[in-house]
């Protein structure tokens, strides 16, 4: 876990959420966090998958809001986003993970661990061009999807 800078905006929340027991202000890398179960995880930048972490250490009912979608440099800034991607909800049910939709949505990307290999990243971005991410009900992580597939990749 690294120290956030005197001012900057880790501070600056933990200090707004200084009086929540509830509530714990962390900063480090998003992908090797939570270290322990929790009910939610909201993740606040784009990823291309959600991180094995985030799965694991979701709490049964738990759930995980992430913007997902292919990276691309913004056109005028020096930083990637989404141009074409969506928010999704992952519910961690007794037999696996529920999964929906929230909308296409825009954001700016992460970067580190939440990547994919190029031919996933290809793979991920047709199948956000079919808009039919509606039609997703579940995650299936590390095993062979019994169903056809809004999205399948390497891992």
């Amino acid at each position: 876990m690294t120290s956030w800078r005197p001012g900057g905006p880790a501070a600056r929340l933990h200090g707004n959420l200084a009086g929540a027991a509830n509530i714990e202000v962390i900063c480090a890398d998003g992908a090797a966090q939570p270290e322990f179960p929790v009910d939610a995880i909201y993740v606040n930048f784009g990823v291309a998958r959600p991180a094995e972490r985030w799965l694991h250490h979701l709490k049964p009912g738990g759930r995980l809001v992430l913007p997902l979608g292919v990276p691309q440099m913004h056109a005028t800034l020096p930083v990637r986003v989404i141009e074409q991607g969506m928010g999704l909800m992952i519910t961690r049910e007794h037999a696996g993970f529920a999964a929906r939709s929230l909308g296409a949505k825009p954001f700016v990307f992460a970067q580190g661990a939440a990547e994919l290999p190029d031919a996933d990243m290809d793979t991920l971005r047709r199948s956000l061009e079919t808009g039919h991410d509606q039609r997703i009900r579940s995650l299936v992580s590390r095993q062979a999807a019994r169903a056809p597939a809004w999205f399948a990749g390497k891992d």
